[in-house]
């Protein structure tokens, strides 16, 4: 977003909780760590947010890095979005229309039903990324 974005941003966020707006040296430091996120639907949706999950503003506050991890959140919940419109699981053999991209496993042993998800080999949305369970090795401890 261009500085005339980042800076009615920045007076929308300080009106918002009464205060005043910040110098301006401070708002060109905050300009550099957030002034990548663009212009228009990402930008609004970052300081609607800001706002909404803030019950107050304080001075030591660092804006600049709540609003740009708000804009990573803002993407990753966007390339979920693309990922639940498009239809590449619908191909998959293991697809099942009540829960795309997992496949659901249904034991029975004695009197115990057991039931297992697992992630389809067609998903690949970012939301459910692999995470290791236990450490690799001693370093990653």
């Amino acid at each position: 977003m261009d500085r005339a974005d980042f800076n009615a941003a920045i007076s929308q966020i300080y009106a918002a909780f009464n205060l005043d707006a910040p110098a301006a040296q401070t708002v060109n430091a905050w300009y550099d760590v957030a002034g990548h996120i663009p212009s228009g639907e990402a930008a609004s949706w970052c300081v609607r947010k800001f706002i909404a999950e803030k019950s107050r503003l304080y001075r030591g506050d660092n804006v600049s890095r709540d609003l740009a991890e708000l804009y990573e959140e803002y993407k990753r919940q966007r390339e979920a979005e693309r990922y639940r419109q498009q239809a590449v699981h619908a191909a998959c053999p293991e697809y099942d229309p009540r829960i795309p991209g997992f496949v659901l496993v249904e034991t029975r042993v004695e009197n115990l039903s057991y039931r297992w998800l697992y992630r389809c080999r067609c998903n690949h949305d970012p939301r459910f990324a692999r995470v290791p369970l236990y450490p690799s090795s001693a370093e990653d401890a």
